[in-house]
């Protein structure tokens, strides 16, 4: 699936200069080109999504986590490399971090592709991600510590 990166542009531009004719060609057989705005929740949920590369923008990951959908991150800002840190400390994750956005470094074609081919092939963080996935669940459920955690919260505020 590859998504235009200026989400609200609906003008018709050639994709061909974009992506270039041999993805556009690969795709029309199998793939899918979206112009618009996706759901990332529909493919997430998806039993055919074997990981997900992400900028690691904390919507993305959570929505990853919620899905029990392994993760290749890339990111790009401050945050979201935090982001990339805490999801790799749980296990969730394949952070190559030599990898640049910023333009200094190429990340070859080959390199992307066996990333790619860990993340989705590896049992270990296919399993690590259906946990985290569990324990994530259970935390938001009511009486879970997150849900207990809002509830305290609201409890303080109320007395101020």
């Amino acid at each position: 699936m590859v998504k235009d990166k200026k989400v609200d542009r609906e003008d018709e531009e050639d994709w061909n200069k974009i992506i270039g004719s041999w993805l556009m060609e690969r795709l029309k057989r199998k793939g899918l080109l979206n112009k618009n705005w996706l759901n990332l929740e529909g493919i997430l949920r998806h039993p055919a999504v074997g990981g997900f590369i992400s900028h690691c923008g904390w919507n993305s990951v959570t929505e990853a986590i919620r899905h029990g959908v392994p993760i290749l991150a890339w990111p790009h800002n401050e945050d979201q490399k935090i982001n990339a840190d805490t999801v790799e400390r749980i296990g969730l994750e394949n952070w190559v971090k030599s990898w640049d956005w910023g333009g200094e470094i190429v990340v070859d074609g080959t390199e992307i592709t066996e990333k790619i081919k860990e993340v989705m092939e590896s049992e270990v963080l296919r399993a690590q991600a259906m946990h985290i996935r569990k324990e994530a669940r259970r935390a938001v459920a009511v009486g879970g510590s997150s849900s207990n955690g809002l509830i305290e919260l609201l409890e303080t505020w109320k007395k101020l």
